[in-house]
């Protein structure tokens, strides 16, 4: 987040997870949003030994929080690829 932002509010305990806006320009709102998801995966993580990062929390699926991490990564490089035109 912004310093202009730092007034937000945690939504947890997390104090790198914060509520983005809900009415702001579009790229303050995008940032916001893209900020709070960066931060909910940061704190979802945190704790976490690198054994439990790659393996799948819950069978049968084979989606682990690395696989997440690395799928989000992917996502926002494609975004930022669209929105900047190369």
């Amino acid at each position: 987040m912004t310093p202009a932002d730092a007034t937000a509010t945690a939504t947890d305990e997390s104090p790198s997870r914060r509520d983005p806006p809900f009415v702001a320009g579009e790229r303050p709102m995008y940032q916001g949003w893209l900020e709070f998801h960066r931060g909910t995966l940061r704190w979802k993580c945190a704790a976490l030994s690198d054994d439990r990062l790659k393996s799948a929390p819950v069978s049968p699926s084979n989606l682990t929080l690395l696989g997440l991490v690395r799928h989000m990564s992917e996502v926002e490089r494609a975004w930022f690829q669209i929105r900047a035109g190369t």
